[in-house]
């Protein structure tokens, strides 16, 4: 299947990437884009717990990259919320540390590649060059729907562990007024 559904506007692509893998690339992006908004809303809540976060805030976070809002929001986290008698804190801190980072790489990965079918049409190919210091260096990776789908879902649930629900709540309410 290489053609938008009936009712869609017209849209070409560039490739033969078969337009139902564009969800699963698009959900990657709009849950990575909620994932950095719900660090920097973490951070804004963190340094001043109200519902009407200090403009100021936005101001930093916004000139953050993801790295840095990572570092940001797990050190005010752990300032915030460690209890002295809880021996696992620091390892799930860790882990979501870790898990931020690997959504992050796995982000890259989709974004800044291009996109192609497979051969036989059963899989999106990803393909993407690469120079450092060693040289330049081609790499090219298949992905199903379903590892497309695991990459997205686990940025939105990211962004929920990282506090994205109270927000987006509170923005809504906001627009309300």
């Amino acid at each position: 299947m290489n053609s938008p559904p009936e009712n869609a506007p017209k849209l070409t692509l560039a490739t033969d990437l078969p337009h139902d893998y564009l969800a699963f690339i698009g959900a990657i992006t709009v849950n990575f884009a909620a994932l950095e908004s719900a660090l920097a809303f973490g951070i804004w809540t963190m340094l001043g717990d109200s519902e009407e976060p200090d403009p100021r805030f936005a101001v930093v976070t916004s000139q953050l990259s993801f790295k840095q809002l990572v570092w940001m929001y797990s050190n005010l986290y752990r300032q915030c919320f460690r209890k002295a008698d809880d021996e696992t804190f620091e390892e799930r801190t860790k882990d979501h540390v870790r898990r931020l980072f690997k959504a992050e790489e796995d982000r890259n990965r989709v974004v800044h590649s291009m996109w192609s079918s497979t051969v036989g049409g059963e899989a999106a190919m990803m393909f993407k060059i690469t120079a450092r210091a060693d040289g330049a260096k081609a790499k090219t990776q298949d992905f199903s729907k379903e590892q497309l789908a695991a990459i997205a879902n686990e940025c939105e649930h990211l962004a929920m562990e990282s506090g994205m629900c109270p927000h987006v709540e509170r923005l809504k309410r906001r627009r309300k007024k």
